[in-house]
């Protein structure tokens, strides 16, 4: 096929100008706007996680790291071993399962007691539809999206902390890392939205 089209090309001796419309100005080819004009294209079937993962108030990193984890494609240990990286997958916080992304997020023990001390069922849920889990009338309605992702990032950080610091899995050190970040994310919230954020730091701290 690519010989049939390069048969059709003629050289000309002039300089050779290629534009594109999704191009910056400076003739710069970016990933950005031809992701935001595909999923504007899929309009008929739209991507089912583009609101939870672009639409909210998380930090870039947390979004991209949303953005893998609804397609199950985070760097854990599963994933890990199809890839020739790791020689098991075992989950290294529990010592009782194959760290997959739903392990890790929304089953692993220590995971499953910190979504039960907030008040969210999670034990058909999946990751690939994080977004529907339920929310328990504690927690607010606003920025429920970045709350769930609030508490996704700080699974995943505590994962890292146990694999990677040497430290004990520990719940009361999740929901306190929680409630720290919380606090951090409550200058990405619109101004008249900081009592969510306060919100989020008192449903931590009563769990403790």
């Amino acid at each position: 096929m690519l010989e049939e089209i390069t048969e059709e090309v003629i050289l000309k001796e002039v300089p050779d100008n290629r534009t594109c419309p999704l191009a910056a100005k400076d003739g710069t080819l970016r990933a950005g706007p031809i992701y935001t004009a595909m999923m504007r294209l899929q309009e008929s079937t739209p991507c089912p996680f583009y609101k939870f993962v672009w639409l909210n108030c998380a930090p870039p990193r947390v979004r991209f790291f949303a953005w893998l984890l609804v397609q199950n494609k985070i760097q854990c240990k599963t994933n890990l071993l199809a890839k020739n990286v790791v020689d098991d997958s075992e989950c290294e916080v529990c010592r009782a399962g194959a760290e997959s992304p739903d392990h890790l997020i929304l089953h692993c023990p220590i995971a499953s007691q910190f979504w039960e001390k907030l008040g969210i069922a999670v034990h058909q849920a999946f990751v690939t539809q994080l977004w529907l889990l339920e929310r328990p009338a504690g927690v607010p309605a606003q920025h429920y999206h970045t709350f769930l992702l609030l508490c996704a990032w700080q699974l995943w950080k505590h994962r890292h902390d146990v694999v990677f610091r040497k430290q004990e899995p520990s719940l009361l050190r999740l929901l306190l890392c929680c409630k720290e970040e919380a606090r951090l994310w409550s200058c990405r919230l619109p101004r008249q939205d900081k009592n969510v954020a306060e919100a989020w730091c008192s449903i931590f701290c009563s769990n403790m």
